[in-house]
């Protein structure tokens, strides 16, 4: 169960006029509206994350003072970190496994104003009696409040796993000495099986934000039902702030719904390259989560087309699945070939992604440049027709009317990039049909 907090709450939250106790307990499990609907850091959420970006944007502000108007989970859970993988010379996996919820005497008052400290007979028996802790859940696309042994303050991380991997959480971070909660992670030893070798590594975690799938409800869309009627997905990643959106493409794929009722996905992951490549492996080895992208989009796994032709064949103007992949080259350096060098001189690296890109099932559509996104890209997108009547197999017959659907654009990424790609629909949409979910961190 996810609560929001009352006004009152959150202005203390922010104050800092909560002690440590309160603040893990009430401050947090509780939220509204949050900066910029999203949140604010290294590798997805509050002072520990950031969707791609590297810098220590508004750092003067915590996890929690950034994120207190999100919605949270009632409960603190206990969890072990079991397992560290690198993903990139810059970003490591985290394995947690939760092992067990915590009850707290303050639970009974999560719906009261942090000021009320009135105690009855009924209200004591129930801490004494504490109802029974539902097991963690989350949302595709939401956050971890971490909180790491020895720090005052948790950090804030996006899940990046999917919930049918429960009680497995995975955590993406980037290196970052600057913040606490990374740099503790960080610091953790592991063996080349990457089990974790430290004996506290216990922390406490909490469920929150809204950047998630489904879309919260709003204007009569999102939630279990609601969600038939979303005809396009588009998730826009730019950097790290494809954490949340990995989460999201992969519940997708897993549950089936890409191809099916009516639904197409567009995928656009721009990543920067650290240093130059002539192997795909080369790439894969800086990129977080382009392996995995690339598993998905090549699974043999997805919808069959109908087959045929004319009029009783299958009728598909644009793909369910796009994935369009925008490598962005590092800066040119006396000791490294030019960017406009490196595709000339790569043909290997050119002719292996071509391969790629036409080694997969019909409907899906995989493209790989050397160029950064534009909005104009994801207007263009918004612009295709969807899947018409009878273009996957089992699916003719679906009375909907594309009157009655709507398209989702998640955007997570660099603030520039965000700023400009969230202006740019919201502008020629008019919020008429396309809702815009935006991560932001700064």
């Amino acid at each position: 169960m996810f609560v929001r907090p009352s006004v009152r709450q959150r202005v203390r939250l922010r104050l800092g006029v909560l002690g440590m106790g309160c603040a893990e307990i009430e401050g947090v499990c509780v939220g509204g509206r949050g900066i910029a609907n999203g949140v604010t850091g290294v590798g997805g959420v509050g002072d520990s994350e950031g969707g791609g970006g590297s810098g220590r944007v508004g750092a003067e502000w915590t996890h929690l003072e950034r994120t207190a108007g999100l919605v949270r989970a009632e409960h603190l859970y206990t969890a072990h970190i079991t397992c560290v993988k690198p993903l990139s010379p810059t970003v490591r996996l985290f394995t947690l496994v939760v092992t067990a919820p915590l009850h707290s005497q303050l639970l009974s008052h999560l719906s009261k104003d942090v000021t009320d400290t009135s105690t009855s007979a009924a209200s004591e028996q129930s801490v004494q009696n504490p109802k029974p802790i539902p097991l963690l859940s989350f949302y595709p696309g939401q956050f971890l409040d971490l909180h790491l042994p020895n720090l005052p303050k948790p950090g804030g991380f996006t899940i990046v796993s999917v919930p049918s991997k429960l009680p497995e959480l995975q955590l993406a971070v980037q290196k970052a000495e600057w913040n606490p909660a990374a740099k503790w992670l960080w610091d953790l030893l592991y063996d080349d099986d990457g089990m974790v070798e430290e004996t506290n590594a216990e922390v406490k975690v909490r469920v929150g934000g809204e950047f998630r799938w489904p879309p919260p409800p709003q204007d009569g869309i999102g939630g279990v039902v609601e969600v038939k009627r979303i005809k396009h997905v588009v998730l826009v990643a730019g950097g790290l702030g494809v954490n949340p959106l990995i989460s999201i493409f992969s519940h997708l794929h897993e549950t089936h719904r890409i191809g099916t009722n009516k639904m197409k996905l567009t995928f656009i992951y721009a990543c920067r390259l650290t240093y130059h490549a002539t192997e795909l492996a080369d790439i894969i080895a800086q990129i977080p989560f382009l392996d995995e992208v690339l598993r998905i989009v090549e699974s043999d796994s997805w919808p069959r087309l109908a087959q045929g032709g004319g009029s009783s064949g299958a009728r598909y103007t644009s793909p369910y699945l796009d994935a369009r992949i925008h490598f962005t080259l590092p800066s040119p350096s006396p000791s490294s070939p030019s960017p406009s060098s490196f595709t000339a001189t790569s043909p290997a690296l050119r002719i292996t992604l071509y391969q790629k890109s036409q080694n997969v099932a019909p409907g899906v559509r995989l493209t790989f440049s050397f160029t950064r996104p534009t909005a104009q890209e994801v207007l263009d997108v918004l612009a295709m027709p969807g899947i018409t009547e009878g273009d996957c197999a089992g699916e003719a017959g679906n009375s909907k009317r594309d009157g009655d659907m709507q398209t989702v654009v998640y955007v997570c990424g660099p603030r520039r990039m965000t700023d400009e790609f969230v202006d740019a629909v919201e502008r020629e949409s008019g919020g008429k049909g396309v809702r815009v979910l935006s991560e932001r961190w700064w």
